[in-house]
């Protein structure tokens, strides 16, 4: 009986290579229209940012009006960049679902950098994992001083802070009627208060 001898392959061969994008180069396809829909970069890939199902899109409105009385003046940002200063510029542009500057957005003539971000939030389903790790330490490098993942199935919010190279120091977990104070407000927000008004997404 003939047997069929396993094919061999060269341990040579190379893999193909994935393309490192810079923020430049990634700034350069938004100008020329070349990207479809809302992208943003992270350690040099392109990633499509996921369409807003029902919940999530309740959140970002839930998260903007309660930190918009929390906060005096024009400093709520919703789904717009951030230019990372620092070891991660290189290769970074996040594009945070919610985040708060130091000023009022009109003082901003240019994209905020992560040094003038004193809250950035993103509400998270599918992408958790990935907030939760790859954002989380892309913000605690950039010293972003607090960070905020609203977990959308678990109706939690994690909240990050002590920024360092190597990840956020702290990390608290809130839910129910557990209430956040930000670090750079005098202001609370009860966390069941946050998730009142979902619905089923269709």
């Amino acid at each position: 009986m003939q047997t069929l001898e396993r094919e061999q392959t060269s341990t040579t061969t190379p893999f193909p290579h994935l393309k490192r994008w810079t923020a430049t180069e990634f700034e350069a396809m938004r100008q020329q229209n070349l990207l479809q829909g809302k992208h943003e970069l992270i350690e040099g890939m392109v990633y499509k940012k996921m369409g807003s199902g029902t919940k999530h899109s309740r959140l970002i409105c839930a998260l903007f009006y309660a930190l918009l009385k929390m906060y005096t003046g024009q400093r709520i940002w919703v789904q717009l960049p951030i230019r990372i200063l620092g070891e991660g510029a290189k290769y970074n542009a996040p594009e945070p679902d919610v985040m708060v500057t130091k000023e009022d957005f009109g003082t901003y003539t240019e994209t905020p950098t992560s040094q003038d971000v004193l809250l950035a939030a993103e509400i998270s389903d599918s992408s958790l994992p990935f907030d939760l790790s790859t954002k989380a330490n892309l913000y605690s490098s950039a010293g972003i001083a607090e960070y905020w993942v609203v977990d959308v199935e678990g109706e939690r919010l994690l909240i990050h802070r002590e920024p360092s190279p190597e990840g956020y120091r702290s990390i608290r977990v809130l839910y129910g009627e557990d209430v956040a104070t930000p670090l750079s407000s005098s202001n609370s927000l009860i966390i069941s208060e946050l998730f009142a008004k979902l619905v089923t997404d269709p």
